[in-house]
């Protein structure tokens, strides 16, 4: 009983201290129009050179890897709303802030909290206006490549799978923080951008021992190609109990080296 009204004070406690980031947060941005303007500008330029290329690409081959022009905008249409999201939610804490804290022991003043860290790391640089040009994107390239397929469509699984996707991708998100515990990233931004950018392409493009990394030391397959494959032809009992299983593993990865993480930043800085 008391365990219960102690995790039910932390989701309290959870609640109140994400409403006041968005808060924060929100007025920060509606403080700088100009910064919106810009990023926005840029938003559209990144999906109109994405778009580009794939045009001028699929100009000279009619498919790519077994993948038409339109399922390669649901695939794209993914990735935009996938990185939009975590950009606006866990992304900055994980792989913009964790990083120099760790450096510059500035996180102690999350560790004092009465509060889970990782989770409120997860959203206290919530931001949801950032990234509303890069998810409204995602939605249109999406729902482009999706009116003009001609065969059967799987909506409800796309988005059961979408969600297990985010599972995984915030768990490679809190791997990445969670190394500079061990060594410091230089660029941790630079290598996080770098390595998510590949999940643009179909996975299947990938041959050996390269797709192998790709679908299961850096399960872009998994975060991107995956549901946006499922949405297309659906998903069997295999495809659901391995997209599980990744999340699962991935999961506990996570959290494993997280919290080995924390013990060695505080018996180094205590």
């Amino acid at each position: 009983m008391k365990r219960s009204v102690g995790n039910f004070m932390e989701l309290k406690k959870h609640i109140q201290l994400l409403l006041a980031s968005v808060r924060i947060e929100t007025m920060d941005r509606m403080m700088d129009s100009i910064s919106f303007s810009f990023l926005t500008i840029g938003t559209l330029v990144r999906v109109a050179i994405s778009v580009i290329f794939f045009q001028a690409l699929y100009g000279v081959s009619g498919s790519i890897a077994g993948w038409g022009i339109n399922e390669l905008y649901i695939l794209l249409g993914t990735w935009f709303v996938i990185d939009g999201l975590s950009w606006a939610t866990y992304t900055r804490g994980f792989q913009s802030r964790a990083p120099r804290m760790i450096e510059n022991g500035d996180l102690d003043r999350f560790l004092v909290l009465p509060v889970n860290t990782k989770l409120f790391l997860s959203y206290r640089y919530i931001d949801i206006i950032f990234t509303t040009p890069s998810i409204v994107a995602g939605i249109l390239i999406f729902l482009w490549g999706a009116t003009h397929m001609t065969g059967e469509i799987h909506v409800f699984t796309y988005i059961l799978f979408l969600i297990l996707a985010i599972w995984i991708h915030y768990s490679v998100s809190v791997i990445l923080g969670a190394i500079n515990f061990y060594h410091i990233l230089e660029m941790p931004m630079y290598l996080r951008n770098s390595i998510m950018r590949l999940g643009q392409y179909p996975v299947s493009i990938y041959h050996g021992a390269v797709k192998l990394i790709f679908s299961f030391v850096v399960p872009l397959a998994f975060m991107f190609s995956v549901p946006a494959d499922v949405f297309i032809n659906g998903a069997d009992l295999r495809q659901w109990g391995v997209m599980i299983g990744v999340g699962v593993v991935f999961h506990l990865f996570s959290s494993f080296l997280w919290n080995n993480g924390l013990k060695r930043y505080e018996s180094a800085n205590g």
